[in-house]
């Protein structure tokens, strides 16, 4: 196999990427948009394995047709955060209907995920919850206390529905 990689290498070009300096790297991480291809970015190679929970920039969707699993890959992605600021923190959830069941239990990792980011300096916050299926009204959403004592934050935007 090792004979092969210099062969392949050789095909490809150099890496130039991989040579750039782990800001760079983590500026262009933070522009993708979902982070959830940046949290990806770990299977190419080792050097990439952290770079994710540096990025200053956290978009995360999620809908109906979304991996059952995507809320708790959002809870993941912002408790392993590093202890660097928390720039932007844009979280958009759709539930259609599909997910009645377990909207209350989403709702409480996303009222986690926002106790954290503010924590972490959080400077524009932006909220999207469209519930348009049946979730009875026990599924409302709370905002955490220390999002209106949070110092840092400038910009507020929410959707609710």
């Amino acid at each position: 196999m090792d004979s092969k990689s210099p062969k392949l290498e050789e095909e490809l070009g150099e890496d130039r990427i991989s040579q750039m300096p782990d800001d760079v790297l983590i500026r262009i991480l933070s522009l993708l948009d979902d982070t959830i291809l940046a949290v990806q970015t770990t299977i190419l190679s080792k050097r990439w394995n952290n770079l994710w929970t540096s990025i200053s920039s956290i978009r995360l969707d999620y809908d109906d047709e979304s991996d059952d699993r995507i809320v708790t890959i959002v809870e993941r992605v912002v408790s392993l955060h590093d202890s660097s600021d928390i720039l932007k923190f844009h979280i958009t959830y759709h539930n259609q209907g599909s997910r009645d069941d377990t909207v209350a239990d989403d709702y409480t990792r996303i009222h986690r995920c926002i106790c954290t980011v503010v924590q972490h300096n959080i400077v524009e916050l932006h909220l999207s919850l469209w519930n348009s299926g049946d979730a009875d009204q026990t599924s409302l959403f709370l905002f955490p206390e220390n999002l209106f004592m949070c110092k840092t934050l400038v910009d507020l935007k929410v959707e609710l529905q």
